[in-house]
């Protein structure tokens, strides 16, 4: 079925305070309305994946969904991207979505 996936990068800040460039260590939670949370973790990337931080899941249906990412920094802090379309690939900057 059309629409029933997204893929999200997340993209740290960076520099003093900020969650290291490739998010490492940042933990993605995809929430979609009715449907049970999933977890992504971010690891280091290995030599045969070539897609970095990008991490994919389905969804149960193509209906928008909400994308909290934990970002990998000393105090920690999370950010919720919300009302995000399925079936597509989003890059998500620290700093750029909600509280």
């Amino acid at each position: 079925p059309h629409g029933r996936w997204i893929c999200v990068t997340p993209v740290g800040a960076g520099g003093e305070g900020g969650a290291n460039v490739g998010a490492v260590g940042a933990l993605i939670k995809v929430h979609q309305k009715g449907s049970k949370t999933v977890r992504r973790d971010v690891t280091a990337p290995s030599i045969a994946q070539d897609e970095g931080a990008k991490r994919c899941t389905g969804l149960a249906s193509n209906a928008d969904v909400d994308v909290e990412v934990c970002w990998p920094r000393r105090g920690g802090g999370c950010e919720t991207f919300a009302g995000l379309a399925s079936g597509q690939s989003v890059v998500l900057h620290e700093g750029s979505g909600g509280v």
